[in-house]
C-alpha cells in the first residue's frame, strides 16, 4: 500500500516515467535492493532478509562487513523498504554531477533526497534521510557549523574521495566535527540546498531538477544561507 501510494506522486511528478514493478524475495543476505529489466521495464528486486528490523542480529551474518554495521542496520526495518527502493531507482534517473568534487556529490545527493521527500510526504524526515530523531536534530540545528566546517576546511571543490568519503557515504560520524554530528552530513546539506532553490523556483518541475547536471548554478541561484541553531 504505501508503494502504491509513493507511485501516485510518481505518476504526478513523473507523468513520462513508468513506476517500477517490484519483487520481494529472499536473497540469503546477498542484496538488500537492486534494479533490473522485466517485460514492462524497470523493476526493483527488494531482500526481505535485510528488512528483519534492527534488533536482529545482522552482525553475526559477518562481523567484517561494514554493511553489517550498528549504524547502517538500525534502518533495517519495514519503515524504510519504500524508502530505500525508490531512492535506488532515482539514483538511475538523476544525470551525474558534472564535476567530482563535494560541491557535486552534495547537490546531486541533495536532489534525490529533495525528490524521495516529495514523492514519500508522509513519511519522516529520519526515514528520507535515514537518521535518528537526535541525529535530525544535531543537523537541522547547526547548519552554519557545518557550513563553516566546510568553508574553513576547503572542502567544497575538494576531490580526494578518501576525505570526502565519509560526508556523503553512510558512516556512524563525519570527521572533524563534533561527535554527535552524523555521517553523510554533506547530502543533508545538498538537501537544504536545493530545498532552498526548489522554493526560489516554484515553477521548476521535479523532472527539470533531476536532468540539472550544474551543481554550482544550484547552488548560486538558490540563495541557501545557513540556518543559525
Amino acid at each position: 500500500s504505501e508503494f502504491e501510494e509513493s507511485y501516485k506522486y510518481v505518476r504526478h511528478y513523473f507523468p513520462n516515467l513508468k513506476p517500477p514493478n517490484i519483487y520481494t524475495l529472499i536473497s540469503g543476505f546477498a542484496y538488500q535492493r537492486f534494479l533490473f529489466e522485466d517485460e514492462e521495464g524497470d523493476a526493483l528486486g527488494v531482500g526481505l532478509d535485510f528488512f528483519l528490523g534492527e534488533d536482529y542480529p545482522y552482525k553475526k551474518i559477518d562481523p567484517k562487513n561494514p554493511s553489517f554495521s550498528a549504524y547502517q542496520t538500525r534502518t533495517f526495518n519495514k519503515d524504510h523498504i519504500v524508502k530505500k527502493a525508490l531512492e535506488l531507482w532515482l539514483e538511475d534517473k538523476i544525470r551525474p554531477p558534472l564535476k567530482n568534487n563535494l560541491v557535486s556529490y552534495m547537490i546531486t545527493n541533495g536532489k534525490k533526497l529533495y525528490v524521495l521527500d516529495q514523492l514519500l510526504p508522509t513519511v519522516s524526515d529520519t526515514v528520507i534521510m535515514e537518521y535518528s530523531k537526535q541525529q535530525l536534530e544535531w543537523a537541522d540545528q547547526n547548519q552554519l557549523q557545518v557550513w563553516s566546517y566546510f568553508f574553513d576546511q576547503e572542502l567544497f571543490y575538494e576531490t580526494n574521495l578518501r576525505k570526502l568519503n565519509k560526508y556523503i557515504n553512510p558512516s556512524p560520524n563525519s570527521p572533524g566535527m563534533p561527535a554527535e554530528a552524523p555521517g553523510r552530513i554533506a547530502n543533508y546539506m545538498g538537501w537544504r540546498i536545493v530545498e532552498a532553490y526548489m522554493n526560489r523556483y516554484p515553477d521548476k518541475s521535479l523532472e527539470m531538477l533531476i536532468m540539472e547536471t550544474d551543481a554550482q548554478k544550484i547552488l548560486d541561484l538558490s540563495k541557501y544561507k545557513p540556518r543559525k541553531s
